[in-house]
């Protein structure tokens, strides 16, 4: 049973359910694609700051059944100095920052959802840095790879792509 699938702003008290979402996704679908040290590497994310970064941005949830399965925000560049990928964003650009799944509730159409009114946000590109586990998805979308990148989390490295989606 699916239930209705409803798209909505992010509000301060989905904080705790979209952080739980952020690490029990990570290990359960990325685990093909990465060792466990850059899966408890990734996992160490700062979560104090997030609340600001969500509301700083466009961030949706995706609610089914009264509870939240899915989060991304989107961060128009208008004002701000952002990079991807060494590439400098244009003013009417956009940054994907992040799009996560519950793995209970992932292929269902929740993250293809919230991205579609995300990118629908955003008139000029779309940028994103992308895991190796999620790049068939973004490839689906049209994005394409700009560069393969290693960045470093809490001393390990960790593969992934900086992407683009032309406007």
């Amino acid at each position: 049973k699916r239930g209705v699938m409803l798209i909505r702003r992010y509000r301060a008290a989905d904080l705790a359910r979209v952080v739980q979402i952020f690490k029990t996704s990570i290990p359960a679908l990325c685990a093909g694609d990465y060792t466990q040290r850059q899966l408890d590497a990734w996992l160490g994310a700062d979560f104090s700051s997030w609340g600001k970064r969500f509301e700083g941005s466009l961030t949706l949830v995706c609610e089914r059944e009264g509870r939240v399965e899915a989060f991304g925000n989107i961060i128009p560049v208008a004002g701000r100095e952002l990079f991807c990928g060494g590439v400098s964003l244009g003013e009417e650009d956009g940054y994907l920052d992040m799009l996560y799944a519950s793995p209970e509730f992932a292929r269902r159409g929740s993250a293809s959802a919230i991205c579609d009114l995300l990118e629908s946000a955003v008139r000029g590109r779309i940028y994103a840095d992308v895991s190796k586990t999620a790049l068939p998805f973004f490839e689906g979308r049209g994005y394409k790879i700009i560069a393969p990148q290693r960045v470093v989390r809490h001393g390990v490295e960790i593969e992934n792509f900086a992407m683009v989606k032309r406007g």
